[in-house]
């Protein structure tokens, strides 16, 4: 996937990412995590396409490296921010 990267779909650093099945989380200083899916080009391997299909707003999340983990189902997910 050298064409798509999260950073295209983020405008700024992307600290934290998962694969959730054929889809991706990505988070970074944005305040939000977006879940995309990747569209690859089965006649030229490395290029392709995104879809952005949800954007889930995480306030106070704006500095850098603050990680997103998920539970084994995909269920929750837990993050923390810059509140005390």
């Amino acid at each position: 996937m050298s064409d798509i990267h999260p950073a295209s779909l983020n405008s700024n650093y992307v600290d934290c990412n998962r694969w959730l099945g054929d889809f991706i989380l990505s988070k970074s200083v944005d305040n939000e995590i977006v879940l995309w899916e990747p569209k690859m080009k089965e006649e030229s391997p490395g290029e392709g396409t995104v879809d952005i299909l949800q954007k889930y707003p995480v306030p106070e999340c704006d500095i850098w490296f603050i990680k997103f983990s998920c539970d084994f189902h995909y269920k929750a997910a837990a993050i923390g921010n810059t509140n005390c």
